[in-house]
């Protein structure tokens, strides 16, 4: 059974002795570090957001850069392509015009060369139509 006298007066005031002695020994530099290590960790993850914050706006300002040369090389192509397909169709319409041409050129010359054909033949004929009939009939008509 627990008997009220001065032992324990002095427990009590031992206790709360030991209490002053660990509290400024023990407790508060345990607590001291424990809100010194929180204190670093709310400045880190104040970095760490800050950091991801910056990298978000570098990484829009990469893709925004990224389509805006992206655009510009396709309308490059684009004009690019355009410009070659002119010079190409402007190539088929010279050559065009210029088979055409041959193809007129000689068209006339063909024709040229049958009239003189024709104007030989028509010459030459009256002879020829004599000297068949002269062979045929066996003197000269």
């Amino acid at each position: 059974m627990i008997e009220l006298n001065a032992s324990l007066f002095i427990q009590a005031v031992n206790f709360l002795v030991l209490l002053g002695v660990l509290n400024w020994v023990l407790y508060r530099p345990i607590l001291r570090a424990l809100e010194e290590r929180r204190r670093k960790t709310a400045g880190a993850r104040g970095q760490v957001e800050s950091v991801e914050e910056q990298g978000a706006e570098l990484m829009a300002a990469y893709e925004a850069d990224l389509a805006v040369a992206r655009a510009q090389a396709r309308s490059r192509y684009q004009a690019h392509r355009d410009q070659a397909v002119s010079a190409a169709e402007a190539a088929v319409a010279q050559a065009k015009a210029k088979a055409e041409a041959e193809w007129a050129r000689h068209a006339e010359e063909l024709a040229r060369r049958r009239q003189e054909l024709e104007a030989e033949l028509a010459a030459s004929e009256a002879v020829l139509a004599r000297e068949i009939a002269a062979k045929a009939l066996g003197r000269a008509v």
